[in-house]
């Protein structure tokens, strides 16, 4: 078995470490591991930011790049949680930085998580300055600006970027209606209304259609 082939095996069993025994127990087979690459380094940050012990998610990335290995998006993606949910704030624009020197910045899913994570250390400003460079943003980065005017009880703008939001074609999701009806409750039961009428445009309030009987479901051959 080369080595490639081994540093394949030894990934995938520091991920199913992480899954069956837990983090601790993953970090040491990553400590034995004889070549480490990307993945490797993702997967056992990953498993850090999961299990909510961000500090070590971030020492572990600092020791991956002194390690000279280069993240991914799926690396950063984990790092900007871990900066959210501790407040990193300077720590995030140094990853935003990185980000930005690594063609990593038109990436929507790191974009929406600059946005989050710079809406909850408090600074708005910034994180609609990175949802306005979107080239284009999705459902998840049009509700997230939107959650984070609603947090720092800019209703009415709140309602206007929804307002864009339709305007550029992005379809809402039960979330962005959340924060709309969040917003709503502070501006009046007229803008309630206005926003539960929405909610019923999108079919939001719709079940999913049951499964028709099928003569191939065992279920039905009694």
């Amino acid at each position: 078995m080369g080595l490639q082939d081994d540093l394949y095996l030894n990934n995938n069993l520091s991920s199913l470490y992480a899954k069956c025994f837990g983090v601790d127990h993953a970090h040491h087979f990553f400590d034995e591991m004889p070549y480490k690459d990307v993945v490797s380094w993702t997967g056992i940050l990953s498993a850090y930011a999961r299990n909510e012990n961000h500090e070590q998610a971030l020492r572990l990335f600092d020791s991956m790049m002194n390690n000279s290995q280069y993240p991914n998006e799926f690396t950063l993606s984990s790092v900007l949680r871990s900066c959210s949910a501790l407040g990193e704030f300077d720590y995030g624009t140094l990853v935003q930085a990185y980000m930005i020197k690594n063609g990593f910045d038109s990436n929507r899913v790191l974009a929406s998580a600059l946005i989050d994570l710079y809406s909850k250390c408090g600074y708005t400003e910034e994180a609609y300055k990175v949802f306005e460079s979107m080239d284009g943003g999705d459902t998840v980065s049009w509700t997230t600006m939107i959650s984070s005017l609603v947090q720092t009880q800019k209703w009415s703008q709140a309602l206007q970027l929804y307002i864009r939001m339709i305007e550029a074609r992005v379809h809402p999701n039960e979330f962005t209606f959340v924060k709309l009806l969040a917003a709503s409750g502070s501006l009046g039961l007229s803008y309630g209304k206005l926003v539960h009428d929405q909610r019923n445009t999108f079919n939001l309030n719709q079940k999913p259609p049951k499964p028709k009987p099928s003569i191939n479901n065992p279920q039905n051959r009694r």
